[in-house]
């Protein structure tokens, strides 16, 4: 007889995520403000309302790559202080 319950439960547990390779903190410990301070332009970091304005106008890529570009300027920026 077949254990059914088991071969189940060991796909499920194989198939599952075993949790986050990080926990993004990091990423919320910047408002707009600090990071337009910190960065001298403004950022697409935390900058909801502008995103959201680019976003329908067929600027997302230019959304997304703002966004990688703040939070990898804004690491360099505060690692160097």
């Amino acid at each position: 007889m077949i254990d059914f319950d088991f071969s189940l439960r060991e796909s499920y547990s194989s198939a599952m995520p075993r949790g986050p390779n990080r926990i993004p903190i990091f990423e919320l410990a910047f408002s707009r403000i600090l990071a337009e301070k910190i960065l001298g332009r403004t950022p697409y970091y935390a900058n909801h309302f502008y995103n959201l304005e680019l976003a329908p106008k067929g600027k997302w890529m230019e959304v997304n790559e703002g966004l990688y570009r703040d939070l990898v300027d804004i690491a360099r920026i505060v690692i160097s202080i």
